[in-house]
């Protein structure tokens, strides 16, 4: 019998006036002309905090029981938007993201998890915990994508100096199974600690 495996990863999910406001800086940029650049969709913004890649029901059941231990029920994290960016930033960027001011009690958090699912197997991050919320994936192919590009992101620039930067609150974490599809990723909660 073949065990089904599940695209799994942990998230904070963020308040829909929040994922409005950051829709609303990009939105406009929407347009059949940019096959090179693909938008996230409003629903699927959110702040991953470990991509998990394919699970089983048993690693969902554990894993879940880590954050629940990790994650104090009444626990709150404050984020305010705090700039923009792409990975990697110099030459043929990747990914454009919204940053958040770093947040001691969910670094904390993130470091927890990371240690307690690697017991389980799960491969650390190497990298230092940045909380960004990914808006856009580029795959600039020739001069003509990389001079569209410029023109929209000296555009975004001038969106995300007008964008209001009020801190909010994100009181859990979500478990969600993220299903491919050709007109991008489909996230689905499966729990919420």
């Amino acid at each position: 019998m073949k065990t089904e495996l599940i695209r799994a990863f942990l998230a904070l999910d963020m308040p829909e006036q929040i994922k409005e406001g950051i829709f609303d800086l990009y939105q406009p940029f929407f347009r059949k002309d940019t096959p090179f650049l693909r938008w996230t969709k409003k629903e699927n913004l959110h702040l991953t905090i470990k991509f998990l890649g394919d699970v089983t029901e048993q690693q969902i059941t554990q894993i879940s029981e880590i954050v629940r231990d990790l994650k104090p029920a009444d626990e709150k994290y404050e984020f305010m938007v705090h700039n923009y960016g792409m990975f990697p930033p110099e030459m043929s960027p990747k990914v454009l993201w919204i940053g958040l001011k770093e947040n001691d009690k969910l670094d904390r958090l993130v470091h927890e998890i990371e240690d307690r699912l690697s017991l389980l197997g799960f491969e650390k991050e190497r990298r230092k915990f940045t909380p960004h919320i990914t808006i856009g994936r580029l795959k600039i192919r020739n001069s003509f994508d990389l001079k569209l590009f410029e023109k929209i992101k000296t555009d975004l620039d001038k969106g995300f100096i007008r964008m209001t930067k009020e801190s909010f609150f994100i009181n859990s974490v979500t478990f969600y199974q993220s299903t491919l599809r050709s007109q991008g990723a489909v996230y689905t909660k499966m729990r919420e600690f």
